[in-house]
């Protein structure tokens, strides 16, 4: 494995740099007083001979990163301000319910971390968490690349996501027209039918599966709830983890008492220990019942005066979720708020993915 330690040199960084400096200009302005900070990718193989990479990844991410004006903190910096601060060190491997303490002690606006297993064929995945400091929220992606030579395309591909977004996007499969799309939204009577309309004008056939009713019980507030997805590659979530609650009994417990507890962990264990597996079952269920026509379930949030709305996209084929999307705006003065969102939407599915080839 050494060879590959030959391949971080200072030139290929500043090439990375340059890299990602260029596509900032395509990507949208993201705020000088953003501050990021980077933990480790844990080494996921066993093998020793792969545990540079744990700090080579994050340090390349980093120094690309900074090169868009960001304020950066790598995982050398982070570890000694935790041990300075508060007497702590920067770990591998965090839990979910750990991450906003941990911002809080960095007074970081987002924290980067994640894990990485080489593949056959010189190949390696990478699993990174961001964790939203504002909105307490984490987005989990997984991107697989080639090892060796190639290493730098990684880290390009890397780049340009956590690029896109810090800009309130993040999307790595183009919607070809034809693609037979579900569509959930929580608008309602004559907005649902022009929404509607707008795809199949442009040759996405809609499978009907919220109809038009006049009024949908899918208000905003409730309707905010698929905001947050999972699935086996990416999700975007929030930062509870119901494994770190302790539930306390033993003689002085009664009947009653106990009788609680085990409902409680029982909730606990269906909605969160086994979320996944309960979510791809429903899934399995809806392709079922339509008979299996539906290639991407697109859900579509609009807020309360529909003049902003956001996306998330699940690929039914692969139960993968593969766009989201924040902060979309109706155009100024326009006449019509939704549809210019939802043209927005479209002409966005149907390009390509701006990640390099993997």
């Amino acid at each position: 494995m050494h060879f590959l330690k030959g391949i971080i040199t200072s030139t290929h960084l500043l090439k990375v740099m340059a890299f990602t400096v260029i596509l900032s200009s395509a990507a949208g302005s993201v705020s000088a007083s953003t501050t990021i900070a980077f933990g480790y990718l844990r080494n996921e193989s066993g093998d020793k001979n792969y545990n540079y990479l744990e700090t080579i990844f994050p340090n390349s991410f980093a120094t690309s990163t900074a090169a868009l004006g960001m304020q950066v903190m790598k995982p050398h910096a982070v570890d000694t301000h935790l041990n300075a601060t508060c007497n702590m060190r920067l770990k591998k491997k965090y839990e979910l319910a750990e991450l906003p303490g941990l911002v809080e002690h960095l007074n970081a606006d987002l924290f980067i971390y994640g894990s990485f297993m080489p593949r056959p064929a010189d190949r390696i995945k990478l699993v990174l968490h961001l964790y939203f400091r504002e909105s307490r929220e984490v987005l989990i992606i997984t991107t697989i690349g080639r090892l060796e030579t190639e290493i730098f395309r990684l880290v390009d591909r890397i780049s340009i996501i956590m690029n896109n977004i810090l800009n309130k996007f993040y999307k790595v499969q183009r919607i070809p027209a034809g693609s037979h799309l579900a569509i959930l939204t929580n608008v309602d009577g004559l907005d649902v039918n022009k929404l509607y309309y707008a795809f199949l004008k442009q040759g996405y056939p809609v499978v009907c599966v919220q109809s038009t009713d006049l009024s949908t019980p899918l208000l905003e507030e409730r309707f905010h709830k698929f905001r947050r997805i999972t699935t086996d590659k990416n999700s975007y979530t929030v930062t509870n983890n119901w494994r770190l609650m302790k539930f306390h009994h033993g003689t002085w417990t009664g009947i009653t008492y106990n009788q609680r507890i085990r409902y409680l962990k029982r909730i606990y264990t269906t909605y969160d220990g086994d979320y996944l597996t309960t979510k791809n079952r429903v899934l399995d269920t809806f392709s079922t019942t339509f008979r299996g026509i539906i290639d991407y379930i697109l859900i579509i949030g609009f807020d309360e005066s529909h003049d902003k709305a956001w996306v998330r996209c699940i690929n039914m084929k692969k139960r993968d979720l593969i766009w989201i999307q924040w902060g979309i705006e109706s155009e100024f003065l326009t006449d019509d708020a939704v549809l210019s969102i939802v043209h927005q939407i479209i002409s966005t599915m149907s390009m390509k993915s701006d990640t390099p080839a993997k």
